[in-house]
């Protein structure tokens, strides 16, 4: 796109200079489709790509480059990437005893397994009851959960991975912890026994909206 954006302004498109650069950012600011994020990916990935066929731009010409960018952030409206935040231990606990408005019981127990195998919802939903396996006497004689996760986001080549889910007790006796993912799994599993389908037993978009609902009632 930048190539043919170049060609009809006709402005020689490599090697990149100042003139090019600064010409092919206003004309993105002008057409108003992308967001400033967006215009300084582009130029990035442009200079990238210049090392094909010359150095750097000058010193002067990069300035140039600098102010349009800074203009186009200016017009487009720079907005901040959202990110999340580490809850405490106490939010987690709060997460882990609460149930959202919807009354779905599963939201608790899915974000107690999703924290600690470090998994994404996508993979949570997509889980079955022939995805656990449970494992009574592991080491320490432990009991644990190792889960099967068919379709990761980094399984690249979609050939699964397994993952542990511990009980988070480390004493001797029986676990009473209401934030120990693996009793919690347990007890949902033994409360849905016959129950076909995902394993939650709710979609993505429920409970996203659960858990959202969970973690804003925990942080405020």
């Amino acid at each position: 796109r930048y190539t043919d954006l170049m060609v009809r302004m006709n402005i020689q498109p490599w090697p990149l200079s100042g003139h090019s650069l600064v010409a092919y950012v206003s004309a993105l600011v002008r057409e108003g489709r992308v967001k400033a994020e967006t215009v300084v990916d582009y130029v990035g990935k442009l200079q990238c790509s210049n090392r094909r066929y010359a150095e750097d731009i000058s010193g002067p010409a990069k300035e140039m480059v600098r102010l349009a960018v800074l203009g186009a952030n200016r017009i487009l409206g720079w907005q901040e990437p959202l990110r999340a935040r580490t809850l405490t231990k106490s939010e987690i606990r709060v997460v882990a005893l609460s149930r959202p408005e919807s009354g779905r019981q599963a939201a608790p127990v899915v974000f107690l397994v999703g924290v600690c195998g470090l998994l994404r919802l996508r993979e949570l939903v997509e889980l079955d009851r022939s995805s656990v396996t449970w494992v009574e006497h592991g080491e320490q004689n432990r009991p644990y959960a190792i889960l099967s996760i068919v379709r990761a986001k980094t399984d690249q080549r979609a050939k699964g991975r397994k993952t542990v889910i511990g009980c988070c007790y480390g004493g001797d006796g029986s676990c009473d912890e209401v934030v120990c993912p693996y009793h919690r799994l347990r007890e949902w599993w033994c409360a849905t026994e016959g129950m076909v389908g995902p394993l939650f037993a709710s979609s993505y978009e429920e409970l996203d909206l659960d858990l959202r609902d969970l973690i804003q009632r925990a942080s405020s």
